[in-house]
């Protein structure tokens, strides 16, 4: 069970943000997904065909403003990923990732990336939640 990223409070005036499960891969693009980052995002159809080594969670991402919201449970990864990638309390991006282009029209805005950086990490409830700048147009 993902957690959404809306209100469910009747007063709060807000526009319901497109809301995408999907499987994420952590890590750094450019070295084989080692590494530190995201390094791929498949649809959850994708992911179950696919026969790839590097461990893919399930996740819940979401356009708000100019940010990438992404949730998962800490349950639905290994301990050895949550040492890894989230271990301390910002959560490392060594190269930007760019936005796949089946998520940028599904969330339909322009050509995306994350830039690299730390972004700090929120746990509740037994969930990861990263809040992630996107910056729009190309690397």
């Amino acid at each position: 069970m993902l957690l959404p990223f809306y209100s469910n409070d009747p007063i709060a005036v807000q526009k319901r943000p497109k809301i995408i499960d999907s499987q994420v891969v952590f890590g750094t693009p450019s070295r084989n997904c080692s590494g530190a980052g995201i390094c791929k995002v498949y649809t959850i159809h994708a992911a179950k065909r696919l026969q790839i080594a590097c461990e893919m969670v399930p996740a819940r991402l979401v356009v708000s403003d100019k940010d990438l919201l992404v949730s998962f449970s800490e349950a639905d990864s290994t301990e050895s990923l949550r040492q890894k990638q989230f271990g301390g309390m910002y959560f490392w991006v060594e190269e930007a990732f760019q936005l796949p282009n089946w998520l940028v029209q599904k969330l339909d805005t322009p050509a995306a990336f994350i830039p690299a950086g730390e972004y700090l990490i929120q746990r509740k409830n037994g969930f990861i939640w990263l809040k992630l700048p996107i910056t729009f147009g190309h690397d």
